[in-house]
């Protein structure tokens, strides 16, 4: 919890309360940047000044009433309020159930219940805006976000992943369910993997909606103030593309095998660095009958036409990278 001394504004009529509010506030660490009589005076505050909170006396007999003025202070100025009052009764609790009320306390109020109110209600006030804030940004990401306990419960998922998993309600949803897992699998896989490394990627092949889809999940580990983990992280992210992407790579080297096995000549392939990826048989057989030499993967260029001189290899290369189509006759002459 944050204890840096807090900006306060006391609304108190009774002038002997305001005067022990602000010795309390003063004694707990707080600064009082404003105390009134009237709420009015407190708003014009606010315009000037930005205030962490706001005690409020509900019942006040000149102008706005607390009830009124929370409104304005909580949608116009986006600072909580803490109400005050002597009336215990349920129809001033009910009504003083409104904008931006985080706290109420009840007269005669002391010294410690007030710092106590005061560090929950900041504390809270703070964390709420920074979850919405957080909720508004991760629901324009295209990603799948979730967050779930160390269990496997989703405490929160953006729109994406709501979108990719096709669910509408994720109220005591278990991740583990949404991928295929049970929990003590899960938990053996993924949770105690990420509690150790404190990240983990990991790919899955799911079936949602009747559709099949490829999707790669990479968990990272949340950490409350005291370094203890206390919640999982999933950003996720659709591969499906990839992997078919990949599959049509797979079945195109297949054709180009077979393109190259039915050749009656030598042929060679090789990548951007100049070394061996694809050959046919018809070099094979030749290599070894011939030159007693075996064909394999990664071999450099220079390794494979070992009977051009370097300087005649690095011109034909030369040509290759900047688009000219390069035909060389040689006659090699071996025993």
């Amino acid at each position: 919890m944050n204890k840096q001394p807090k900006k306060i504004i006391i609304v108190e009529d009774d002038k002997l309360l305001l005067t022990i509010f602000r010795l309390y506030i003063k004694e707990l660490g707080h600064t009082v940047v404003g105390a009134y009589t009237k709420a009015e005076d407190a708003i014009d505050c606010l315009k000037r000044e930005k205030a962490d909170v706001v005690l409020l006396d509900i019942n006040l007999p000149d102008g706005l009433n607390g009830i009124e003025a929370a409104k304005i202070i909580f949608l116009e100025y986006n600072t909580p309020i803490i109400y005050m009052t002597s009336y215990t009764d349920e129809n001033t609790f009910t009504n003083a159930i409104n904008y931006g009320v985080y706290g109420y306390l009840v007269k005669p109020i002391d010294k410690f219940n007030l710092g106590i109110t005061i560090d929950l209600v900041c504390w809270r006030h703070e964390f709420e805006q920074q979850k919405k804030i957080s909720e508004h940004l991760l629901n324009r990401i295209h990603y799948p976000v979730i967050t779930m306990t160390l269990n496997g419960r989703v405490l929160y998922a953006n729109d994406a992943a709501k979108l990719i998993f096709s669910k509408k309600d994720i109220l005591n949803s278990n991740f583990y369910e949404w991928i295929g897992f049970e929990q003590e699998a899960f938990i053996l896989d993924v949770v105690e993997e990420t509690i150790a490394k404190g990240f983990v990627s990991k790919n899955y092949t799911l079936s949602i909606d009747g559709k099949k889809k490829y999707l790669q999940a990479n968990y990272s580990l949340l950490l409350d103030e005291i370094q203890e983990p206390f919640a999982i992280t999933v950003f996720a992210e659709e591969i499906s593309e990839l992997i078919e992407l990949s599959e049509s790579f797979k079945k195109i080297g297949s054709v180009q095998a077979a393109l190259l096995n039915g050749m009656s000549q030598m042929a060679f392939v090789f990548d951007k660095d100049q070394h061996l990826v694809l050959y046919n048989p018809k070099a094979q057989n030749f290599y070894q009958t011939n030159f007693q030499k075996a064909l394999s993967d990664n071999q450099t260029i220079q390794d494979v036409l070992f009977f051009l001189p370097a300087t005649e290899i690095q011109g034909l290369l030369n040509n290759i990278y900047s688009g000219v189509f390069h035909y060389t006759e040689r006659i090699v002459e071996y025993q």
